[in-house]
């Protein structure tokens, strides 16, 4: 590792503090600049000098903790979806009785309806990125709930057995989903799955390859015990997951000793997969903090449109040293001006997280390697493909020149 050099280890030594970031000043400063057509340069700042009602609008409904109002009306829906879902399914389990108000129950679903259509619609008017939003699989729930707004007006005035099931049936089922984006945990069942998902293949086809085996010689020996192929694979299937649920059951001896042989070997196998998703969870829960806190961030990050550019741009400016690194103080200045919704006991813990080498500096490959791992790899990739175009034109125009003097020294 090269030794940093004399100026940059007397810079380290006498850090200063992370300097006051006034961000109108700095951009009243670069107002010719943007006049003059560079607008991209002080973009960033612009997003954080001044907010917008649909960005304020946008930060409430997004991040409970931005504000008390955003916490109340996070509770709220989360309340307001456990409310209707209970509603819905306890008028299912009276229908026969018919003890519950449909009238009632009716203008209630109707208000919820409206609610959840008008939450979505915020959300889509005031979102900094439309497509990141409808991407996001966590929305696709609320877009779904908000469908059955018309829905709901078309049954007060014709009568659709299909409608009426998928209000009191699929609706409830999708209004529960909504409660996924409030569970951070569930991001580490993901990368448990993601981990473990190169495994799963492999696994599958042995799996496959027994049910086809087993279900043939159970065909074979028992006969018309078995009418179809299919049913055999049914009862390779129920046996390997020791269900057994007994509509078809071998007779023979040759059919008691392929299934002996199948409870046996499925029970290794089905352990596999289940063993690995499992150790792959308990590694994301061990280091859960690291996991939540870089997707925290990044959700934050993407909440309000920042990319590496822009946060290059930011990274220059709380830079008040010059070196191209963040002590602690500059790093919680830039968390703070950005407000993404990252109080400072979490900018401390992501600081802590960034800093691989505990130099107490932050450089900006670092975090950018965390953050957005792939822009830091294109990144690496460009330089390093600059370094070979660079060595390889430089060859090149050696080569050039030792043939340039073989021809003079030849004359």
């Amino acid at each position: 590792v090269p030794r940093p050099s004399n100026a940059s280890f007397q810079k380290r030594r006498n850090p200063k503090l992370g300097k006051s970031v006034d961000l109108k000043v700095a951009w009243q400063l670069q107002a010719e600049e943007a006049s003059a057509g560079d607008s991209s340069a002080v973009h960033p700042m612009i997003r954080l000098v001044r907010r917008t009602w649909a960005e304020r609008v946008w930060e409430t409904l997004s991040d409970p903790n931005s504000s008390r109002l955003a916490w109340a009306i996070s509770w709220a829906l989360q309340l307001l979806v456990l409310l209707s879902v209970s509603l819905d399914y306890a008028a299912l389990i009276d229908k026969a009785n018919s003890r519950m108000d449909g009238i009632a129950l009716l203008v209630f679903n109707m208000m919820v309806d409206i609610l959840f259509f008008a939450e979505v619609l915020l959300r889509l008017v005031t979102t900094p990125s439309k497509v990141n939003y409808i991407k996001d699989p966590l929305n696709w729930a609320d877009l779904l709930a908000a469908c059955a707004l018309p829905f709901r007006f078309v049954t007060l005035v014709t009568t659709s057995e299909v409608l009426d099931m998928g209000l009191c049936l699929i609706l409830p089922l999708v209004r529960f989903l909504k409660l996924l984006r409030y569970f951070e945990v569930f991001r580490l069942l993901i990368v448990a799955f993601q981990n473990s998902i190169e495994a799963l293949p492999v696994l599958t086809y042995f799996i496959a390859v027994l049910v086809l085996f087993s279900a043939t010689g159970i065909y074979i020996a028992e006969g018309n015990n078995i009418p179809t192929i299919q049913h055999s694979m049914w009862l390779a299937v129920v046996t390997m997951t020791t269900v057994g649920f007994g509509d078809y059951v071998p007779r023979s001896t040759g059919g008691y000793i392929i299934v002996s042989v199948l409870t046996l070997v499925s029970v290794w196998f089905l352990a596999l997969p289940v063993g690995i998703i499992g150790h792959e969870f308990t590694c994301s829960w061990k280091a859960r903090t690291h996991v939540l806190l870089i997707d925290r961030t990044q959700k934050c990050l993407q909440k309000w449109g920042y990319d590496s550019g822009s946060l290059s741009k930011l990274f220059e400016y709380v830079d008040s040293n010059g070196d191209g690194s963040l002590n602690l103080p500059e790093f919680l200045e830039l968390m703070k001006q950005m407000r993404i919704g990252i109080d400072a006991k979490m900018a401390m813990e992501l600081f802590q997280q960034f800093d691989d080498d505990g130099s107490g500096w932050i450089e900006y490959d670092e975090f950018l390697r965390h953050i957005y791992p792939e822009d830091f790899v294109r990144s690496q990739f460009t330089i390093e493909s600059h370094r070979k175009s660079s060595a390889g034109v430089s060859a090149a125009m050696q080569r050039l020149e030792q043939h340039v003097e073989q021809q003079q020294s030849s004359q």
